[in-house]
């Protein structure tokens, strides 16, 4: 009787681990980033030529070199360290150095792609 009390409590725990295995695949797929910060510096990137994966400049069908879209690299400071995100040209038409935003978005190639931006 008391070994297969062992056993239920083994499957029990052993079930409980599986549900927390899958609860931990379900936050790693879910890939969503929320960081709130005070900007505290707002830069402008000229944009640059687009290029290709062999380091080879790429042009338009007229012969004009292809542009990368005007960037902003917007610094800011959270609890203990600082972050910063590269947002385009839209994206940063509300924002001011000095106020406190949340910004969320989802990891993309190894960086933070910011989907919006609040005023908090």
């Amino acid at each position: 009787m008391a070994d297969k009390k062992q056993q239920a409590e083994q499957m029990m725990t052993m079930a409980q681990m599986q549900q927390m295995m899958r609860e931990r695949d379900a936050l790693k797929q879910m890939n969503c980033v929320r960081i709130a910060c005070q900007v505290m510096e707002v830069m402008e990137f000229e944009p640059k030529q687009k290029m290709d994966k062999n380091k080879q400049p790429i042009f338009k069908d007229n012969g004009e070199p292809d542009m990368m879209e005007k960037g902003f690299w917007v610094s800011g400071a959270t609890m203990g360290s600082e972050e910063g995100f590269f947002l385009n040209e839209k994206q940063v038409q509300n924002i001011e150095v000095g106020q406190t935003y949340l910004f969320s978005g989802r990891l993309k190639n190894r960086k933070v792609k910011i989907d919006t931006i609040e005023l908090i």
